[in-house]
Formats: C-alpha cells, structure tokens, sequence
C-alpha cells in the first residue's frame, strides 16, 4: 500500500549568530546576521515512517533602510506655457533659493498608494512613498521618505516584488516661499511644470496650505485649464512613453 503524506515538520537545530563566513566578511550588511539551520522530515501512513530530507540554512539579515515618520504637505501641479515667464514671477516672491536637482524616479506598481525610489544628482538616494486623492485642485498627501544607503539592492527587491511602472527624468528648480516649496519642472517627454508643496508642520491644519496655495497660484496665474490631476508617472502613461524611459540604468550608491 502506498504512503499518505501525513504532515511535514521543521525544528531549528542550530542558530549561528556569528558564524565563521560572517565574521570573515567586511560587507557591514552582515554586521547583524544570524545563520538559521532547519532540520526537516515528513511523517507518513499508514505504517509510521519518518523519513529525514535533510537540511535547510537561511540567512537572516536586517537591511537599514532608513526611516522618517509620515509627513503631510498640500500640493497642486501646473503646465506651464512659458517656463521663464514663471521663473521671473516666482523669483522676487521666494525667500530662499535652494540648488537645482536633477531628480530620475523610478516607480514601483505599489499596490496602495505611490512608490518610487528617487536618486538626486547621481549621489542621494531616497524611497518615497505617498497617497493622495488624484484631483486638478489642491489635495492633501501623506508621505514617507527613507534614505537608502544600497539603491541597488533595494532596486533589484522592489522589482521583484512590485515590478517597474514607469522612470520619470526631470530637471528641478527649487524655491521657497516660506514653508511652501515651488518646483520648476522640466520633465522629459512632457515640458515644463510648476508644483506647490505647502509643507506642514504635525500642529497645522490643511486648511492653511491650502490657502497659501491658494494666494500663490492667483499671483502667478494659473488658469483652471493648465491644472494637472495625477502625477509625472500618470501623464508619462497617458502620453505612451512610459516604455521609451526603459531599460532602466544602474543608480549609483551614495
């Protein structure tokens, strides 16, 4: 009579929290790994008979992505029809000049929310990810930002468990009105674009970045028609060349 799979079972027969290859290895990703050894057998019917297949050895390890508590801003995006006549309104109103970013953003299929792994200048690498209504008028997002210290690696894992949406490539001007970033875009494959970020502080109400933005946009002019709903990654995809921004290329660590 043949066997019947009864159940299979796995204790752990040795936990290494140093072992010799991690001592040996100068990588500081090993600094905090445990090796972990399983031993498995199965138990099957109906004569009792367990049969040993073996061994298992996992590796586990902590990855330091990095952490910042969830953060709050209002924002509204624009097309710009003339990115200097912009530039020129913006300049007298912004208190601080900050340097420009060239910002190349690679977005994951997140199933909740945006996710995108955000490398500025070929140096800084950060992973972002927000959640906000998709709306012309001004909305309130909520965001995270990590610092990664291992851009490829956390490429490569998000890639594989989310897959690559698209790759947004921009040039940015950043000017500060207050507590209120203004971007100048030049986004490839799309023009030029202005976004207001009215970043708030844990005791402001929305209401108030909404005002600030509010007061900015009669002052630069913005029409109605000019007023972007979704993100970069959305207008990329509605234009069609979201594939024109693939292969990806290697981003370089910190």
């Amino acid at each position: 009579m043949p066997h019947t799979l009864h159940s299979i079972a796995a204790h752990e027969t040795n936990t290494n929290s140093n072992p010799a290859f991690i001592q040996n290895n100068s990588d500081s990703r090993f600094a905090n790994a445990r090796l972990h050894c399983y031993h498995f057998t199965a138990t099957a019917f109906p004569n009792p008979h367990i049969q040993t297949y073996g061994h298992c050895y996992t590796l586990e390890m902590t990855i330091q992505l990095g952490s910042s508590p969830a953060r709050r801003n209002v924002e509204l995006k624009a097309k710009l029809p003339s990115l200097e006549t912009t530039r020129s309104l913006v300049q007298p109103l912004a208190t601080t000049r900050l340097d420009d970013q060239h910002q190349v953003d690679i977005y994951f299929c997140a199933p909740q929310g945006r996710l995108k792994l955000r490398t500025i200048n070929k140096q800084a690498t950060q992973l972002i990810w927000y959640s906000r209504p998709d709306s012309s008028t001004s909305k309130t997002s909520h965001y995270v930002i990590a610092r990664i210290d291992d851009p490829e690696g956390v490429q490569s894992a998000l890639t594989g468990a989310f897959g690559v949406r698209c790759r947004v490539d921009k040039h940015r001007e950043i000017y500060l009105c207050d507590n209120v970033r203004v971007h100048l875009d030049t986004v490839a494959h799309l023009g030029d674009f202005l976004e207001f970020e009215a970043v708030l502080d844990p005791e402001m109400d929305p209401v108030t970045g909404h005002r600030q933005i509010a007061a900015l946009r009669q002052t630069l002019s913005i029409a109605d028609a000019d007023l972007i709903q979704g993100s970069y990654v959305d207008l990329i995809e509605a234009n069609g060349t979201a594939a024109a921004q693939l292969p990806l290329p290697p981003i370089s660590p910190q």
